[in-house]
């Protein structure tokens, strides 16, 4: 009740809203979550290197860009896009370790208080997948040694693996004309010949930052466990205001 009065109150005001929890944000991209893979450093660059290819590769973040790049892609009949759920992992020692030495098994465990998941590797594209998270460890360790300098953030999110969460719906943008109710996840009603737009998570996701991870045993998939390297670089341009 208190969302739609929300969405009432502002239809002829704003164009866009959204509704999410202070722990929870959705990140403008310019490029999808497996963007890491394209990204190659020569084997002897330095920090300095990795520091001046971040800088020169800007990414715009303002949030109502994003959403007209999404309406360009998708189509102006969009009621509202919704973005699936995403956790960084708060243990990310215990992903880098594994990362970096993967057992004979191919498997990677998760497992904190409340945790535990498992990250099969399938095939040879899935080891390739995660060859290029490795590869890229001397990269995020450079940018970590910057942000760390930062008493702002706090260091465990320095060096961030994430993972997709599926227990449950993640958070919507909504177009205030097109759409005619919501709850905190998704459009109930949305004016006709209009659409919902579930956004794959390779292009974009709302991400929880929590102090610990949630209650789930699971089995996924490596390529849901993911490096979002925009997050990094956001992070890092922050400390450099």
């Amino acid at each position: 009740m208190c969302s739609n009065d929300c969405l009432l109150h502002s239809k002829y005001e704003y164009e866009y809203l959204s509704n999410y929890d202070f722990d929870e944000f959705i990140l403008p991209r310019k490029h999808g979550s497996n963007y890491f893979m394209n990204v190659n450093f020569k084997e002897n660059s330095s920090c300095d290197d990795f520091k001046n290819w971040t800088n020169e590769n800007k990414i715009n973040y303002n949030i109502i860009d994003y959403v007209k790049s999404l309406l360009k892609n998708y189509g102006s009949d969009v009621a509202y896009f919704h973005f699936p759920n995403v956790q960084y992992l708060v243990d990310f020692e215990q992903v880098k370790k594994q990362l970096l030495n993967i057992n004979s098994d191919y498997l990677i465990n998760y497992e904190t208080e409340f945790t535990k998941l498992k990250y099969h590797l399938n095939n040879v594209t899935d080891q390739i997948y995660l060859k290029s998270m490795r590869d890229l460890q001397p990269y995020l360790n450079c940018l970590n040694e910057s942000i760390s300098k930062n008493n702002f953030y706090l260091p465990r999110w320095n060096n961030v693996y994430a993972s997709v969460i599926n227990n449950r719906e993640g958070k919507s943008i909504y177009l205030t004309n097109n759409t005619l109710s919501y709850n905190q996840h998704y459009a109930w009603i949305t004016r006709p010949n209009t659409k919902g737009v579930r956004l794959p998570v390779d292009v974009a996701f709302v991400c929880h930052l929590r102090d610990h991870d949630i209650s789930i045993v699971r089995d996924y998939s490596s390529n849901e466990l993911f490096l979002d390297l925009e997050y990094y670089r956001f992070i890092f341009d922050l400390t450099l205001r």
